[in-house]
């Protein structure tokens, strides 16, 4: 076995914080050994939704909290993206996706950053960004100054921070801050609340293109685009599940 990829299988089962948090991009499962996989995130599904929306091709891209990589992977495989800029403050998860690119032969492509994305003084612009399950980790992972009474006001700050430098964006959040919940962002934790925060609290800077809401199929789960019947909390789904998925366009660029 390439002593790489012994490497990256000693970085996948590391246990740190958001360690084994994603599935590993189908370009790389095959040929690393786990144990046992991640709890499901739905990493394939939510993918196939934003693939079947969004159209990467050519363009410059951003992953922030990139974890170990599937989206930019899979990104890479599918599209063929001319840049990929990855931010992960996790030393050792972004060590993995360094080693993943190589293995992958990308590093004409991806350039993992091994640090939290700064929302002052970008500096860059992107066409796409996957801004996923990130921002609800304010106060906690980034930016520890910040207290519960001024986490929602600053998280529609940073999603509006990043009209100003992406045309395009892919976005969703918890419910609750940091995941404890205990800090419910939300009084009755309903995908209504969150998308009416979203969508008023980033009016004047992003049209809601498409929201994707998981739908339980036979065994499985699919995204797919909100109507009346999905548009519910459904408790057995888990609180995952019932996080909808934005893609939003800037009113800005």
């Amino acid at each position: 076995m390439d002593d790489r990829l012994k490497k990256l299988e000693e970085l996948y089962a590391d246990k740190s914080r958001h360690s084994q948090y994603q599935v590993l991009a189908t370009s790389l499962e095959n040929r690393i050994r786990y144990e046992k996989p991640p709890k499901p995130k739905y990493e394939k599904e939510r993918w196939k939704y934003i693939s079947d929306n969004v159209d990467i091709s050519g363009k410059t891209v951003l992953d922030i909290g990139a974890n170990t990589g599937f989206f930019t992977f899979e990104c890479c495989k599918d599209f063929r993206p001319r840049r990929v800029d990855c931010y992960e403050g996790n030393v050792k998860l972004a060590r993995f996706m360094e080693l993943a690119t190589e293995v992958l032969e990308l590093q004409d492509v991806v350039k993992v950053h091994p640090e939290y994305f700064l929302f002052d003084g970008i500096g860059k612009f992107w066409d796409v960004v996957f801004f996923l399950n990130v921002i609800h980790h304010i106060g906690f992972d980034f930016e520890k100054d910040v207290q519960i009474d001024k986490v929602k006001d600053k998280i529609i700050e940073h999603i509006n921070t990043m009209a100003r430098y992406s045309k395009l964006m892919v976005f969703s959040m918890g419910y609750n801050w940091y995941g404890d919940i205990a800090r419910c962002l939300f009084e009755h934790g309903t995908k209504r609340e969150m998308e009416d925060y979203v969508i008023q609290g980033t009016r004047n800077y992003w049209e809601i293109d498409k929201i994707g809401i998981a739908v339980k199929e036979g065994n499985t789960f699919k995204y797919s685009d909100i109507n009346e019947a999905n548009n519910v909390r459904v408790d057995a789904y888990g609180e995952f599940l019932n996080r909808p998925l934005f893609i939003m366009k800037s009113k800005l660029l």
